[in-house]
């Protein structure tokens, strides 16, 4: 099998996770992703050892996104000789060496326009199924095997192959720009509709995981798109599908988004108004935060080490947090294991991303280069709010993946950047020979 099928495995298996099998060994658990990218890696060291191939640096362009989570990896081995639990932290390096490898891999293997067409190809049939088997959940109530225990109030809540319904909402507010972005860039009216109708589905499954974050996350995501890409004719034409699919929605599920504004309208006034409110999520979530500052804080700002945040919340808290002890915030997360200059540099390789992105897209001339571009940069924009909706997000892989592909594609990009310049320069010279 080719590198590049594997590499579309990897992309799979990155988003459907370990629930076709999981081998544990000790702590460590081994399932069909973390298998790809051993084999991908052996594949590569092949091509160097054995056959002799030298590595082409000279097309890597983004060199210092690969430094900045290669000293990220080094400072959290590092960091194990002063964490609590030394467990917790091998696990985080196990992650980031999988944040590692995704990014690098994307680095190698999307070189090529085709190869661009076909991950988003492979990302939509992965909505796809999971928009199915969140209606399935929503609808029936049964739900795939997985660890969470269902209660009255999340037995309809649609979950796909996640491990609950708040990761699920954030991988839809993460990749469902792919679907605007597809609907916007194809040629076909049927292709159009399908899109719309998966697009409207997906902010449904969206609404009834109840997680709020991400409802703020996808309006975000684009106003973002609305405003700092799109013309004025497509401004136009996006108003005009919002206020059809707004009122198709709500004529075709009345009932249901009724009941969801009313118990999210008292979810909010319970939050303000109830007495009990050190039982209120918002509270928990507020000395959760407490907490973490305090233990930057007390770290000096180096972090408590790799992966022992919870560590930390569980045995060295000083406000109550009624025994959750994921931080639910994936940026102060980063900040409390790893300290804040890990924190900002993270913060600056991610608004960097955007940047580079936003400046180029207007450059693009191609569709399918347009289509990923403008997907790549709602997902994270959304993500910027989507990410502290989960407990936590070290060890979900499509978040690694959605990073990848940004420095994979801005890699390409750069590569292809002279060519862009050269047929830019090309079409003005006929245009004006025709025009004379």
């Amino acid at each position: 099998m080719s590198g590049r099928r594997l590499f579309y495995l990897l992309v799979i298996f990155s988003i459907i996770g370990p629930i076709i099998f999981q081998i544990n060994i000790g702590f460590i658990s081994l399932f069909p992703m973390r298998i790809f990218i051993i084999i991908l890696w052996m594949l590569l060291l092949m091509q160097v050892l054995i056959k002799n191939k030298k590595l082409n640096t000279e097309r890597i362009k983004v060199k210092i996104y690969i430094v900045f989570f290669m000293l990220w990896f080094i400072y959290a081995v590092i960091s194990l000789l002063w964490s609590a639990s030394l467990e917790d932290g091998i696990k985080d390096i196990l992650y980031l060496f999988t944040a590692i490898s995704l990014i690098l891999f994307s680095i190698r293997f999307l070189s090529h326009r085709e190869i661009l067409n076909h991950v988003s190809k492979v990302l939509l049939l992965i909505l796809f199924i999971m928009i199915v088997i969140g209606l399935w959940e929503n609808v029936t109530g049964n739900h795939l095997p997985g660890d969470r225990e269902l209660n009255l109030t999340n037995y309809y809540r649609p979950r796909a192959v996640f491990t609950d319904e708040n990761v699920f909402s954030t991988f839809l507010s993460c990749f469902m720009f792919f679907i605007v972005s597809f609907v916007k860039t194809t040629n076909k009216n049927v292709y159009r509709i399908f899109g719309g109708v998966l697009l409207l589905l997906s902010i449904y499954l969206m609404i009834v995981t109840f997680s709020r974050a991400n409802y703020f996350a996808l309006v975000l995501g684009f106003g973002y798109l609305f405003f700092m890409l799109a013309k004025l004719r497509e401004k136009v034409k996006i108003i005009s599908l919002l206020l059809f699919g707004g009122a198709l929605l709500i004529i075709s599920f009345f009932d249901t988004i009724k009941e969801l504004a009313d118990v999210y309208i008292l979810g909010v006034t319970s939050v303000i108004s109830s007495e009990q409110v050190n039982d209120s999520s918002v509270s928990v979530r507020l000395n959760l935060l407490k907490n973490s500052i305090y233990f930057i804080r007390e770290s000096f700002g180096f972090g408590v080490g790799a992966g022992n945040a919870e560590y930390y919340m569980a045995k060295h808290s000083i406000y109550n947090t009624y025994g959750i002890v994921n931080v639910h915030n994936w940026w102060v997360e980063i900040a409390v294991n790893y300290g804040l200059l890990i924190f900002f540099g993270y913060l600056t390789v991610y608004l960097s991303l955007i940047f580079n992105l936003t400046k180029i897209y207007s450059k693009l001339l191609n569709k399918i280069d347009k289509r990923f571009c403008e997907g790549l940069i709602g997902g994270l924009v959304s993500f910027s709010i989507s990410s502290i909706s989960p407990s936590s997000l070290i060890g979900v892989a499509f978040q690694w993946l959605l990073f990848a592909f940004a420095i994979g594609f801005l890699n390409y990009l750069r590569n292809t950047i002279n060519s862009y310049s050269i047929t830019i320069r090309l079409e003005n010279k006929s245009y004006k020979k025709n025009e004379t």
